[in-house]
């Protein structure tokens, strides 16, 4: 009798050793259900705020555009009705000559102030000097081009 109940104590054990097994691999595949679960909520929440700051991030580009745009417009309105003059370098010079400084007066009073720079000359029939108007134009444009760069980098 001994040896029968012996076999129904290590069977009961058994039984209940497969039990906690079943049942511990059930609440793990329950867990990894709820972790995939809160996992998927996630992603969408996340994707649903991806693509809010997407939007906000394109309607601010197309407001910079826009406004890019609206002011090439004004730009080039301005230049149609200005037609462009030659812009000429000429040398200005103190004493007559070209870098050659104009004596102090001898009674050691500071030279008087020149003309301006209000007072520009006019330039002389003769070698008017390089046209200098489309190198200012290209300098123009390049900052221009920085100032819509540096003002979309701050709108980020």
């Amino acid at each position: 009798m001994t040896s029968i109940r012996l076999y129904v104590e290590i069977a009961a054990g058994l039984i209940l050793l497969i039990a906690f097994g079943l049942f511990v691999h059930h609440e793990r595949a329950v867990g990894e259900q709820k972790i995939e679960a809160s996992d998927i909520k996630a992603l969408a929440a996340a994707k649903k705020q991806a693509d809010a700051e997407t939007a906000l991030n394109l309607e601010r580009a197309a407001k910079a555009d826009a406004g890019a745009a609206s002011a090439q417009k004004a730009v080039d309105d301005y230049r149609t009705s200005h037609p462009e003059q030659p812009v000429r370098l000429c040398l200005t010079t103190n004493s007559g000559q070209p870098g050659v400084p104009k004596a102090s007066p001898p009674n050691g009073s500071p030279p008087s102030a020149g003309p301006g720079p209000a007072a520009v000359r006019e330039v002389q029939s003769g070698d008017p000097g390089p046209d200098i108007g489309p190198g200012l134009d290209a300098l123009v444009q390049a900052a221009g081009r920085l100032a819509v760069v540096y003002s979309n980098r701050q709108q980020r």
